[in-house]
């Protein structure tokens, strides 16, 4: 953080944990951002604020477009294997490409929540306009807006809807004060400007359909575009169903993207005399799927930024690009990718 505030430095280009961590750094970002939760592209701009981007959704986007994969995309269904910030990144590519079914299989991840405060003037008296639950342990549950203050406030963030108060928020705290549902009802009761601070559930909008168990798949007629994302700490086959993954890419010869560079080894079995099973990607090529690798993306990811920097840098910057990956990935080379 302290680097962006240098005159010397424009920006910065994200990878790993940093994409989560550095989120909060960004003074200005898209829906998809936030529901995500993660950018990977920070750029300074004029006033000297931070504005968040996330170039891997940008990549995914235009590498499924390259190969038409986004037609009709309302009758189109993608599958994303995976979580961590990519495994968002990916839903959230998709719900921008207008997908009309998205299904998700990340195994067990936290909840992720979005933080938010809502100020309402009180000065004059009137009502809030909510129905509050006090069964939420030491927080009040918003289980609907009736209108009055809240539905004021709401009106007047309707270009920003991450910002207004819906059914299902948590308040949290009332002007500095939490601890107790008591403490929280008379602060909202006072007539004085209120900060009503507020949490809501991550990502819920780009959630899709979360795949329990990958028996699933068999039901499937079409299959689109399938994401690998961030693998389980124990692999793709660690999925509950996860033997019915490799036969359904196979049969319905999705667009296979890989998001993790350098890729996940193949996982090995618990009998050494066996033989290793192939990779998800592996099984795409052979299955002649069209396919799209990690440094394709890291490619997009790189223009897209340099660009974001270096206005009208265009083709002079995919060069420069290009030239650079082409020299790392020949210095560091993935057994089976040479």
């Amino acid at each position: 953080r302290r680097m962006l505030g240098l005159a010397s430095v424009g920006g910065a280009l994200l990878t790993g944990a940093l994409k989560e961590l550095a989120y909060p750094w960004a003074d200005s970002v898209d829906s998809l951002c936030r529901a995500a939760g993660a950018v990977d592209c920070l750029v300074k701009v004029a006033d000297g604020q931070v504005a968040g981007y996330s170039t891997e959704r940008h990549a995914l986007c235009a590498r499924i477009r390259s190969l038409g994969a986004d037609s009709s995309a309302a009758d189109r269904v993608g599958l994303v294997l995976g979580g961590g910030a990519a495994g968002r990144a990916a839903r959230a590519a998709l719900r921008e490409l207008g997908f009309g079914r998205i299904l998700s299989a990340a195994g067990p991840e936290p909840d992720r929540f979005f933080n938010f405060v809502v100020t309402i003037d009180k000065t004059s008296g009137g009502k809030l306009g909510i129905d509050i639950s006090h069964d939420n342990k030491d927080t009040l549950r918003v289980e609907r807006v009736t209108g009055d203050l809240v539905a004021t406030w709401n009106a007047a963030h309707r270009s920003d809807p991450e910002l207004c108060m819906t059914a299902g928020d948590t308040i949290s705290a009332v002007n500095g004060r939490s601890g107790s549902v008591a403490v929280l009802v008379g602060e909202l009761n006072s007539d004085r400007v209120l900060q009503i601070e507020v949490s809501r559930l991550s990502g819920t909008d780009i959630a899709g359909e979360n795949l329990d168990d990958l028996v699933a798949l068999a039901a499937l007629n079409s299959l689109d575009v399938l994401v690998l994302a961030e693998p389980p700490e124990q692999g793709f086959s660690s999925l509950t169903g996860a033997q019915w993954l490799l036969p359904t890419i196979t049969r319905l010869q999705p667009v296979v993207v890989e998001m993790v560079w350098p890729p996940p080894p193949r996982e090995q079995p618990a009998d050494p005399s066996a033989v290793a099973k192939s990779t998800p990607f592996e099984v795409a090529r052979q299955a002649e799927c069209n396919v799209v690798e990690a440094p394709e993306l890291i490619f997009e990811r790189a223009c897209m930024c340099l660009d974001l920097w270096f206005p009208g840098s265009g083709s002079k910057a995919r060069r420069f690009v290009a030239q650079g990956l082409l020299r790392e990935l020949s210095q560091r080379p993935v057994p089976g990718r040479e």
